[in-house]
């Protein structure tokens, strides 16, 4: 199976003409060995999203076009999907703290209480108190940590710090915030609606969505 570009070379003579272009759109053709086309794709790409730069928007198109003849191809259309905006927001779960274990040294003493009280008093203790005092934390359950980030809504300097993060990668906020809507079903509509989970997973999303398509920040670092 091999890949080909039919549409690159007319790209191409517009580039080295001069005419002005502000998209790129290629189609892409998978060739048996003996030439027969098997299954075609189409992909563009704006100039716009990486600022003018050829290069990276043409590589852009090609694997846009590349992949969509590959789910043609294997009839995986309906299975998977390319658009990085389709995928749903996901909250992190927070494991259930572990079940309370029974108090030992309660049960050891209710059942020595009937021995005589001389012997009680020559018998060391058999938990010193600094190991009581290490059973009674491991029984008692940890304080909830994830209702607050669910409901706190996140502050104006990180507001400020996202919008930073989103200008250095790149990405327009309109486009987080129509992937917000649509992730979230219409219930955020502004970066200020988010909650500090909700901030949290959207900071990964958008690493991902530089590691998926090759974004290099202002100082230079992937």
């Amino acid at each position: 199976m091999t890949v080909h570009y039919p549409s690159l070379t007319a790209f191409e003579t517009a580039v080295l003409s001069g005419a002005p272009i502000t998209c790129v759109m290629l189609r892409c053709e998978l060739h048996y060995a003996h030439g027969q086309v098997v299954a075609e794709g189409v992909g563009a790409r704006n100039l716009n999203q990486d600022y003018g730069d050829f290069n990276k928007a043409l590589k852009m198109a090609e694997k846009s076009a590349h992949i969509d003849a590959t789910l043609r191809l294997a009839g995986l259309s309906e299975v998977f999907t390319q658009d990085l905006e389709d995928r749903p927001i996901i909250e992190e779960e927070v494991a259930p703290p572990p079940p309370a274990k029974p108090k030992a040294a309660q049960k050891s003493a209710s059942s020595n209480s009937a021995q005589g009280s001389s012997r009680q008093r020559t018998k060391p203790s058999a938990v010193p108190p600094v190991a009581a005092n290490t059973v009674a934390e491991v029984v008692s359950p940890p304080p909830a940590t994830t209702s607050a980030e669910d409901s706190e809504l996140v502050s104006a300097e990180e507001v400020a710090g996202l919008r930073e993060r989103i200008r250095d990668y790149g990405f327009t906020e309109k486009r987080v915030l129509a992937w917000l809507y649509k992730t979230t079903q219409g219930t955020v509509k502004q970066l200020q609606q988010l909650s500090i989970s909700q901030c949290i997973s959207l900071l990964k999303r958008l690493d991902q969505w530089a590691i998926d398509e090759n974004v290099v920040t202002k100082e230079g670092n992937p």
